[in-house]
């Protein structure tokens, strides 16, 4: 059986502070509203998604009891049905009514342009002199 071994206090704020700087979204808040058979996600961006729980494989067809009881896992990553003992990752739930988006790649290849123009710009070519003389 494995062993536990607790997170360190400075493994936490690590973990905490990569997890701000991710632009993926996340759920805030997760809730059932029976009246218009809908389920709400509160996000982090601030926007709100509600979808029907008919469009989503895996809660599609469950009682109103079931869907009642859902809760936010993983730091809002995942929401979890767990009388249906069902998980759903937030982000492809999101491409699923949107579609396809790169979640952070814009930013993280913004950040590594900025963060190369620090350092002089892009790197020289490797190339030996032969080579640049054959290219030409």
């Amino acid at each position: 059986m494995a062993k536990f071994r607790p997170i360190s206090e400075a493994a936490l704020k690590k973990a905490k502070a990569k997890a701000a700087e991710n632009p993926t979204p996340r759920a805030t808040t997760i809730s059932f509203n029976r009246t218009v058979d809908m389920i709400n996600i509160e996000l982090n961006t601030g926007a709100t998604v509600s979808f029907p729980p008919e469009k989503i494989e895996g809660i599609k067809g469950a009682r109103r009891a079931d869907l009642l009881d859902v809760r936010s896992e993983g730091g809002g990553t995942a929401i979890w049905f767990p009388s249906l003992d069902v998980y759903l990752s937030v982000a492809p739930l999101l491409e699923q009514f949107f579609g396809p988006m790169e979640w952070g790649r814009k930013e993280r290849r913004a950040a590594a342009s900025r963060a190369n123009g620090k350092r002089g710009g892009r790197p020289p070519s490797k190339a030996t002199h032969t080579e640049r003389a054959l290219a030409c």
